[in-house]
């Protein structure tokens, strides 16, 4: 037993094989993690700019409701650019201006949309859902209803497989009394 001891206390640290096994494993979580956190990074961004949309919109309410006069929000004729395309507003476009779309951004519908002094909106020439897709494949639904309430669902992954990171946003408000 004392030469098993003596040569115990003469090895110190760790051996080349238990080195590697740690460092291959550190390297593993690592890139998993990071693949990871660049899935969820994309998913959050492609939800950020449907909620620009959706900010968007419901400041126009906002300001519909305050100056008790009907407002037009839709896109610019190079559908590059989303804000108010109403003529008679000047005191509405000084409080709310347009915001420019990404290049990446592909949008299923560029609807006109209508909203009422009374808070209602009414969407004009297409569906009452946008869909936003990034460069990646990935969906996000935007959906608009004539209560006033616009709704940002789930990412969605060119799989069809729906992103566990993404948040939805639901804003819902009641019509002011007259």
């Amino acid at each position: 037993m004392s030469v098993l001891n003596s040569r115990r206390e003469t090895e110190a640290g760790y051996g080349t094989l238990e080195v590697v096994v740690v460092a291959s494993l550190s390297i593993v979580i690592t890139t998993m993690a990071l693949v990871g956190f660049s899935k969820a990074r994309s998913r959050y961004e492609l939800t950020q700019r449907a909620q620009t949309l959706t900010s968007q919109v419901e400041r126009a309410r906002s300001i519909a409701i305050k100056l008790n006069k009907t407002l037009t929000v839709g896109f610019s004729t190079d559908k590059k650019s989303f804000g108010l395309t109403c003529t008679d507003c000047p005191e509405a476009k000084g409080e709310l201006s347009s915001i420019t779309l990404p290049a990446d951004l592909q949008l299923s519908a560029f609807p006109t949309i209508t909203i009422r002094g009374n808070g209602t909106i009414s969407v004009v020439g297409s569906a009452a859902t946008i869909t936003l897709v990034d460069s990646k494949g990935r969906s996000v639904d935007v959906t608009l209803n004539n209560s006033g309430r616009v709704v940002v669902g789930a990412v969605v992954d060119n799989t069809g497989v729906e992103g566990h990171t993404t948040a939805s946003k639901s804003t819902s408000s009641t019509t002011p009394a007259q």
